[in-house]
């Protein structure tokens, strides 16, 4: 029943939207302020996560097991509905399920052959279904060139999302959804590349088309805005601009997310990076300490980033002692 119910979930339009919110409202919840309807009952369950897991490791543990749990309900149903492909609408079901399943696993995460799988075996459908230059071949080729791009194919990459963008524009025009998300992940293949420059102008395109689509507070902005960003930091050392760009994700992820979510956690972390390399230590130090108040409650105090964002805030505390001994020895 409950996997039917995800399952039907997942079809929907914005399925795939809903399932990463619910998996991003799990890395947030304060696990201490739970409630239930029998206080004793809400004692004993937190003694035992503390004992057993701790708090700060329980929601990355049910996390866990949540989307072990979707992997296996997508991998049943998508064996089970590819039986009986009789008819046409059995098989427009299935390349549908097939592309949700396959962009569901892309999004977790080390399932990525596997979802390649998916969205190739429904695009071969598609193609039996639709002409070229429809909508459905052009998702199908947005997602089969995001797979290629995760597994590091970045030949095929580029020319599966250049024809993904050409259709989507052919069908809907420059401004729309498919032909930004494309656009995104060019940019991604063109940074691994190192073809920094025009990596650049392809997030910058994104986001402006993601802009006329969200809005410019939408959560859809933040991702191409921090991409750019990154560029400007790590290849051009353009920090003003890149500090601009990590502060406006950070009041929109702030007011969408709220304070205590992983993604705020890496804006804040890009900017005290950035304020680093400005040599505004103080600034930089008092952010990663932020950082890592958000880290260790929702990550947990041995996850990588954490003991990362530990590390930062001596080395940066170092700069500080050997600038303010500087100082002092250039009074003397």
């Amino acid at each position: 029943k409950e996997r039917t119910r995800f399952i039907e979930g997942l079809m929907s339009d914005d399925g795939i939207n809903q399932i990463n919110r619910l998996f991003g409202t799990l890395a947030k919840t304060d696990v201490e302020k739970a409630k239930a309807s029998v206080e004793s009952d809400r004692i004993d369950i937190l003694q035992i996560v503390q004992k057993e897991v701790g708090y700060c490791k329980f929601n990355n543990v049910v996390s866990g097991l949540l989307k072990q749990w979707a992997v296996d309900s997508v991998l049943a149903e998508v064996e089970t509905g590819g039986i009986d492909l009789k008819d046409d609408n059995s098989k427009k079901r299935h390349a549908k399920l097939l592309s949700k399943a396959g962009e569901l696993l892309l999004d977790i995460g080390g399932h990525w052959y596997r979802g390649l799988s998916m969205v190739q075996e429904a695009l071969v459908i598609n193609e039996g279904l639709y002409e070229r230059k429809s909508t459905h071949i052009a998702q199908s080729l947005y997602l089969a060139g995001k797979a290629l791009w995760m597994i590091r194919n970045y030949g095929e990459a580029l020319k599966t999302l250049k024809e993904a963008v050409d259709i989507f524009e052919s069908i809907h025009g420059r401004e729309h959804e498919g032909v930004a998300k494309s656009l995104y992940f060019i940019g991604w293949v063109l940074n691994k590349k190192g073809e920094y420059d025009e990596a650049l102008k392809m997030f910058r395109e994104a986001l402006k088309i993601q802009e006329t689509v969200f809005g410019t507070d939408g959560i859809e902005t933040t991702k191409a805005q921090g991409n750019i960003a990154m560029i400007l930091v790590n290849e051009k050392k353009e920090y003003d601009e890149a500090l601009k760009l990590n502060e406006l994700n950070l009041a929109i992820q702030e007011k969408i997310l709220g304070r205590e979510h992983p993604n705020m956690a890496m804006t804040m972390n890009n900017i005290a990076t950035i304020l680093g390399n400005k040599g505004e230590y103080e600034k930089a130090l008092e952010m990663y300490k932020e950082v890592l108040v958000i880290r260790e409650k929702v990550l947990g105090n041995d996850n990588p980033r954490t003991k990362v964002t530990r590390r930062n805030i001596a080395n940066r505390t170092r700069a500080i002692n050997k600038v303010a001994r500087r100082k002092s020895w250039m009074r003397r």
